[in-house]
């Protein structure tokens, strides 16, 4: 696809740069928070995006930025009480940080190469 085409349905920021009648960069530096946007600009992004419902494509904002914000985490189980929690307590921390977390389930299965490539190649499913 090229530059500001889009999937059927998908608002992307251009639809939101064309609506708040700015620059898509300006709109790319209100989603991460960037400075250098004027209050009257960046109001008029965050309005259009809450009218057309933009969300961000995390996968796009990770190949734009170099960087997926997402850690992934390869356990054995589920099934004790410690395992839950340490798992409860990563997940509390990453999204305190504005990282999300994959999970994989290894049930100690020939599985677990499989998802430690998946994670380290991004998170795609490889078999």
């Amino acid at each position: 696809m090229a530059r500001g085409e889009k999937d059927q349905g998908e608002v992307t920021i251009f639809d939101v740069a064309r609506e708040a009648g700015v620059s898509y960069a300006t709109v790319s530096r209100v989603i991460n928070n960037k400075d250098h946007v004027k209050p009257d600009k960046r109001e008029r992004v965050l309005h259009a995006m809450t009218r057309l419902g933009y969300v961000a494509n995390q996968q796009a904002r990770s190949l734009a930025g170099g960087r997926s914000r997402v850690i992934g985490l390869l356990v054995q189980g589920l099934e004790t009480a410690y395992t839950g929690e340490l798992v409860r307590g990563i997940d509390l921390e990453l999204e305190a940080a504005q990282y999300d977390l994959m999970l994989y389930t290894t049930h100690r299965r020939a599985k677990e190469s499989a998802y430690v490539t998946t994670i380290t190649r991004g998170g795609a499913w490889y078999t």
